[in-house]
């Protein structure tokens, strides 16, 4: 399903043209194909990385234009992943949207269990 806007962004891209780098780090192989094909239909590049470790080394070679950055994966946690990106100030400038799966981010023992 594309939203108008996509189709929109779509029609004025051009198919050929891509306008914009995405890494996509999730260790959700199915996340990661269908967050793909979505944004590639929309005239983007994606770079796809299955946990925080292979997404820090790949932005140790290409910034991004945006991560769309799983919380809750094996390794390393998307909070730490973050951390990492912002406190380097070559890659501090990269947004940065956080996915997850839980239905209440806020929910305290999930906050705690993440950050240790």
């Amino acid at each position: 399903i594309m939203t108008k806007t996509a189709a929109k962004l779509k029609k004025d891209v051009g198919q050929e043209q891509k306008t914009a780098t995405i890494l996509i780090v999730d260790d959700n192989e199915q996340n990661l194909e269908l967050l793909s094909a979505y944004l590639e239909d929309l005239a983007c590049n994606t770079i796809p990385a299955k946990d925080g470790l292979e997404a820090l080394e790949i932005v140790k070679k290409t910034i991004p234009d945006l991560i769309l950055l799983d919380v809750m994966m094996p390794k390393m946690s998307g909070f730490e992943v973050c951390r990492r990106i912002k406190g380097n100030p070559a890659t501090a400038a990269v947004p940065i949207i956080m996915v997850t799966a839980l239905s209440e981010i806020g929910d305290h023992r999930t906050r705690h269990r993440l950050r240790h």
